[in-house]
């Protein structure tokens, strides 16, 4: 439900917000028949799958499927009613000791994230068969989680939202976080806007750090590629201590990595010798700070202190221009935890983010381009509300004050363009219930256990108004170790400062002359409008379903599935307004009347926008303009998602040792768009630079005593072009080889306790597919889905102490 959603828009859009009115109108009948479908589906769905694993009579163990939402959780305990608080929250839920109900979680832990062979954060997350990450980044790496756009996917740290860089697309950029300092990582591949807020459209992704430990460690490693190029060394030195009421930590983290330059690939050696220098990935120089304290105050509270620090240098070059930029942000965390009762809790917390950037170009002095800070106050209070037969009704509710605060600076050479200064307030409450109907004590045939979560979230934007969003899951285990999970939910993102700031400002006014089908010489000279118009809060519907499955008659095998829908709508973007397409953007384009007094009046508006844009061209040498065509920002494109992620488990011993096999991937069985309502989707998946709909990332594992080897088979599927002049040109499928060897020294002596672990990502060094450049500017390859740097080794030494 959206609520005082304001968009005023220019003289010109009145017809756009009819246009978007119908639009939210289709939606909510669109939604209103899939809500009617979809219990269909799940149930066939259900029936079908149960009856399969019904027939096969297998027996299966209550241990969790690897990469399932259940991993962290002791559903059991809930199950039959005990009502012990739990420490740890699962991203997903705010509610201690219960996973979320039906959401997809896959959780990586240390080990996990070490095997990879990555070494860095951002490496890392582009393996993820979900996540849309170009390669490169010009040091600045943002999620993209199902492809939907930067910007819908949600990335907290240590549970908080991490700040989102201005130059990064809306998204926060994660290549400042040392992969060192993570203890774990949790995806979320679901909306959870009822949750979280805005943003989490594709899905959160919750970064959390090491910082409950004791001892010390220390971390070595140094890389490169086998062309010489793109070296690495990381240093990372942590500390921890525990007594019987807190512990401390401390650690630093410094990271040093050289670019790889375009003229020393293949892939990319036309554009890079043209326009040397330019980099596929940059100079990234960065420093990492991170303290922690815990100290319980008595039995019945505890205090806590959580900051990190982190800065980032990076010198990026593009086509022959060279930017150093430097990027700071700064987490403060502290909070009050109260036990209420035995089982109910209450934390309040307080805390402080700021992002800073600033810029350098050769000649000029360094200039200070964005600062961004957020100050929140929030309240959560969790506990159990009553007991059931399936187990305890527990719930979490809570409510949140933030504001933001952000300055923007542009240059011309010294001479300072414009400033622009925007704040805002956003007030949050939420609630969330987790209902056990099913659990081990009154558990039935067909019924082994049965819950549900519901959660909802209202804010309200200073600026924008106020904006509700509810979910529901469900978990349904039929028989032991075989159950079904499903959600829905409704999750948004709000315009950001930035977009809120630049909202009604009319940037510039161009003029053309373009090719025009209606016109008899086949031309008209064309006004172009760029800027933005007022715009308001995208919106999205999100559905998934899926089961897991383990069977004891094959030990170690698990198998997990999950199906998701996404329909978002409402999303802000340029409309790429052509006047060969004028049957699509008829409301965007205005055409000079014919009659003297319709002429006269549309001369007016041409010269009320052109005294109104802040910049003017045009290149018709003073034609009388023919066409006002708008290309402003403006929310009305729609994008839909549906596929499958699947992930397959085998691990078994033997007298060699213990072996593993994994395949995981994601198939998207459809992803389009359309920039206007009323007009047909258009495919966004399996052209250059977008998605293509079948990747796998699957695994070899072999461990015996300290010794453990991993081999990484990564595959790409082949695709079609897609560009315009190259619609028959096929992208081949690319296959890639990672393998690790790390081994644990575990004797007496001054190396007990040290890790050496040595990485060979792209072993066989394969080149990217060819692509035919579509431009001077393009290069052979597609950064999106394939990688131009080549093989790279990091050998990796950490000590304990």
């Amino acid at each position: 439900m959206k609520m005082a959603m304001i968009r005023k828009g220019r003289n010109m859009s009145t017809t756009s917000r009819q246009l978007a009115e119908n639009e939210r109108s289709d939606r909510n009948e669109r939604q209103s028949r899939r809500a009617q479908t979809f219990p269909k589906k799940l149930i066939c769905a259900s029936i079908s799958i149960f009856a399969a694993a019904t027939a096969q009579g297998m027996a299966v163990e209550t241990s969790s499927v690897r990469g399932d939402s259940d991993n962290k959780s002791d559903e059991a305990a809930s199950a039959s009613g005990e009502t012990a608080i739990e420490e740890i929250i699962v991203t997903g839920s705010h509610i201690r000791g219960v996973t979320p109900a039906g959401s997809p979680v896959i959780t990586f832990d240390r080990e996990e994230i070490e095997k990879s062979g990555q070494p860095t954060i951002e490496g890392f997350f582009r393996t993820l068969t979900q996540n849309f990450q170009v390669e490169g980044g010009g040091g600045l790496t943002s999620l993209d989680l199902r492809g939907l756009g930067q910007d819908a996917t949600l990335v907290l740290v240590n549970g908080r939202r991490m700040m989102y860089s201005a130059y990064s697309n809306g998204g926060s950029d994660i290549s400042s976080i040392p992969i060192a300092m993570v203890e774990r990582i949790e995806v979320l591949t679901d909306g959870a806007s009822a949750l979280y807020g805005s943003d989490a459209v594709g899905g959160v992704v919750n970064i959390i750090l090491r910082r409950d430990f004791s001892g010390a460690e220390t971390t070595v490693k140094y890389g490169g590629t086998t062309r010489g190029d793109g070296q690495q060394l990381g240093l990372a030195q942590s500390f921890g201590k525990s007594w019987d009421s807190g512990s401390a930590s401390l650690a630093y983290s410094y990271e040093d990595r050289d670019h790889v330059d375009e003229a020393d690939r293949q892939a990319t050696e036309a554009r890079g010798s043209f326009f040397a220098p330019s980099y596929i990935t940059p100079d990234q120089e960065t420093h990492s700070f991170m303290l922690g304290l815990q100290q319980e105050l008595s039995d019945s509270y505890e205090i806590y202190l959580d900051t990190l620090y982190d800065r980032d240098s990076t010198d990026m070059a593009d086509i022959g221009t060279v930017v150093i930029n430097l990027a700071e942000n700064l987490n403060l965390a502290t909070g009050l935890r109260v036990d209420l009762t035995t089982d109910w809790t209450a934390n309040i917390e307080l805390s402080h983010s700021e992002f800073s950037q600033s810029a350098k170009i050769p000649d000029y002095d360094r200039k200070d381009l964005y600062d961004f800070q957020t100050q929140t106050a929030a309240l959560k209070i969790n506990g159990t509300l009553f007991d059931m037969r399936g187990g305890a009704v527990r719930m979490a509710v809570g409510g949140e004050m933030q504001n933001e605060d952000m300055n923007t600076k542009a240059f011309m050479g010294d001479i300072q363009a414009f400033t622009r200064d925007a704040d805002r307030t956003i007030k949050a409450v939420y609630g969330e219930v987790y209902v056990p109907l099913v659990g081990e004590s009154n558990r039935m045939p067909g019924i082994e256990t049965l819950s549900f979560s519901l959660a909802g979230r209202y804010t309200d934007y200073s600026n924008l108004g106020g904006e509700f969003v509810p979910k529901i899951g469900f978990v349904w285990a039929p028989t032991q170790g075989f159950k079904f999970r499903g959600t829905w939910g409704e999750s948004y993102r709000a315009p950001s400062l930035n977009e809120s700031l630049s909202a009604g400002i009319l940037s510039a006014a161009r003029t053309f002359t373009s090719t025009d089908p209606m016109s008899p010489t086949g031309t008209s000279t064309v006004m172009y409008l760029y800027g933005s118009q007022e715009v308001y809060a995208e919106n999205s519907t999100n559905i998934t379903f899926g089961f897991d499955f383990q069977p004891t008659s094959i030990p170690g095998l698990n198998l997990s599935l999950t199906y998701y829908d996404i329909d978002f709508t409402d999303k802000i973007g340029v409309p790429v307004v052509t006047l060969e397409d004028e049957a699509i953007f008829t409301s965007f384009i205005t055409r000079r009347p014919a009659d003297a007094a319709g002429s006269a009046a549309f001369q007016a508006e041409v010269d009320r926008l052109r005294a109104e844009a802040t910049s003017l061209r045009d290149t018709t040498g003073g034609s009388p303009v023919d066409v006002i065509a708008d290309r402003q920002v403006i929310n009305l494109a729609e994008t839909r998602s549906e596929g499958i992620d699947i992930n397959l488990a085998y691990d078994f011993e033997t007298d060699m040792g213990q072996f593993g096999v994994n395949i995981g991937g994601t198939y998207i069985i459809d992803q389009g768009q359309r920039p206007v309502p009323g007009v047909a989707y258009t495919t966004d998946i399996n052209k250059v630079n977008r998605q293509v709909d079948f990747k796998l990332r699957n695994n070899l594992s072999w461990r015996r005593d300290n010794l453990s080897a991993d081999l990484w088979i990564n595959y790409v599927d082949s695709y079609p072009n897609g560009q315009a002049g190259f619609e028959t040109e096929t992208i081949d499928s690319w296959t890639t080889f990672d393998a690790i060897v790390r081994y644990e020294v575990n004797t007496r002596g001054w190396l007990d306790g040290t890790r050496v672990s040595l990485s060979a990502l792209n072993l066989f060094d394969e080149e990217p597919p060819f692509v035919t450049p579509s431009s001077f500017f393009a290069t052979d390859y597609d950064a999106a889905n394939a990688g131009a740097i080549g093989r790279s080794i990091t050998v990796s030494l950490t000590r304990a102490w």
